[in-house]
């Protein structure tokens, strides 16, 4: 029987650097991944990155 790696090949993808490995997200996957964004993206207290620049107006 055929792997999913060998049906759909960018599942068998994956690129590394030090202790950093991107891949595809697999349904095993959701659980850890729910469990933290329930935890917080950030860390309590401090501001938006995206909120901390100055404020621009469209033309």
């Amino acid at each position: 029987m055929l792997t999913l790696e060998e049906v759909l090949q960018p599942f068998a993808l994956r690129i590394s650097c030090a202790s950093l490995e991107l891949r595809v997200l697999r349904d095993e996957d959701l659980p850890e991944l729910v469990e933290l964004v329930r935890g917080g993206i950030q860390t309590p207290g401090t501001p938006m990155p995206f909120l901390a620049g100055p404020r621009r107006t469209l033309p």
